[in-house]
């Protein structure tokens, strides 16, 4: 379920709009628990340009906390 979700959200904000969270809500929905969601976010994220990743694990939130 897990990989499903991050499909649907990269597809329709991309990875400009998307930062990354530990907490994300739908961890407690997945079957593969916590463990198994970091190991979804990290295999879809090897599939991404370097770009790309900065966006999402900080870029992102760098621009929405610094009011950009």
């Amino acid at each position: 379920m897990g990989a499903q979700v991050v499909d649907h959200v990269m597809g329709a904000f991309g990875p400009h709009r998307l930062l990354y969270g530990s907490n994300w809500p739908i961890v407690d929905l997945c079957q593969e628990g916590y463990d198994g969601s970091i190991g979804v976010l990290q295999s879809y994220l090897s599939e991404l340009s370097p770009t790309e990743i900065d966006q999402v694990v900080g870029g992102a939130a760098g621009r929405i906390y610094a009011g950009s």
